[in-house]
């Protein structure tokens, strides 16, 4: 069963993850924050699981070369 997060875009996720770093620097009750930073961190985790699946190029002496 998929999760509401995992189809989000890069840039939806980057937008909760700052949200998210926000609501973590004003809140000051310890069971609010963490909750805020193990949703942050599925977010987190959700971003570089995206970032892996794409396709990167490097160049090299003027070449492309797929990563």
């Amino acid at each position: 069963m998929s999760r509401p997060e995992d189809n989000l875009t890069l840039s939806e996720l980057h937008e909760q993850i700052d949200n998210l770093i926000q609501q973590l620097e004003q809140v000051q009750e310890p069971s609010q924050r963490k909750q805020l930073r193990k949703t942050l961190r599925k977010l987190q985790h959700q971003l570089l699981w995206q970032l892996d699946k794409m396709e990167w190029y490097v160049e090299v002496n003027g070449r492309y070369i797929k990563h």
